[in-house]
């Protein structure tokens, strides 16, 4: 489940009142990306039941972040280079702290003494990442591997 039709999910789920303050605040291209969804969830007849939403997205979160830990697990050490190149010490070390990936040794390896001692201060003060964040760290780096911009010579930062 993408995150806009997890947005439309959870904005459904809103009292009318709740529901139409919080879309007001959104862009407009926020408004028309999220407007045909909540109008479909309407036409399905989906219950605006909190605890069903609250359910539907911690298993769809769940089975997502799965995947995409797979898929990042998966990646040749250089792959994972290109991946985290260029991001902060603080952001690369929450990437870390995720997991034992399997390509961490020759990441670090990879950096300058500089950026080593960096993400070594970060790894100590980086706090554990929540659920919410995990899941999108996974999903993000999952999706930036599948859109194939891990081969482009200077990656555009995610943090």
């Amino acid at each position: 489940m993408t995150h806009l039709r997890q947005a439309a999910l959870a904005l459904h789920a809103l009292e009318p009142g709740d529901r139409a303050w919080l879309v007001e605040r959104l862009t407009p291209a926020q408004q028309r990306a999220v407007a045909p969804l909540l109008a479909e969830l309407a036409e399905l007849g989906i219950p605006a039941d909190a605890g069903l939403v609250d359910e539907a997205l911690r298993h769809s979160v769940h089975g997502i972040a799965r995947s995409a830990q797979q898929r990042i697990a998966a990646l040749p050490a250089a792959q994972a280079s290109l991946l985290l190149g260029g991001e902060p010490a603080p952001f690369v070390a929450c990437v870390l702290g995720l997991t034992s990936w399997p390509w961490t040794p020759q990441y670090v390896a990879s950096l300058d003494a500089s950026a080593q001692r960096q993400l070594q201060d970060a790894m100590h003060d980086a706090p554990a990442a929540t659920a919410p964040l995990r899941a999108w760290l996974l999903e993000t780096l999952a999706t930036r591997i599948d859109a194939n911009a891990i081969a482009a010579d200077t990656p555009a930062r995610l943090a």
